[in-house]
């Protein structure tokens, strides 16, 4: 077997690459125009629809606090909290 590496220049020479670099760190930094979303088509103005994993995440977080929040109420916890000052669910 044998492996060969070679680094491929893979933007150099494309036209337009430049300003593209130039608009994408523009955008990381937040600096972004308003000027060009008129010109896209209507289903690119809104914004992306979340992913099942981000659902999935976002469901979980809400329970997590709804169960903490239960169980602070609970008289479980009224007897725990004295004999553990640092006790806290989301360890277990």
């Amino acid at each position: 077997l044998q492996l060969v590496i070679r680094w491929v220049p893979g933007h150099e020479g494309i036209s337009g690459n430049e300003r593209a670099d130039v608009e994408a760190k523009e955008a990381a930094r937040g600096n972004t125009s308003t000027s060009h979303i008129d010109l896209l088509p209507p289903i690119l103005k809104s914004t992306l629809p979340r992913s099942k994993s981000t659902r999935v995440q976002h469901f979980r977080g809400v329970l997590k606090n709804k169960a903490l929040r239960f169980f602070k109420k609970s008289p479980r916890w009224k007897r725990l909290k004295p004999l553990d000052p640092t006790f806290s669910p989301e360890k277990y």
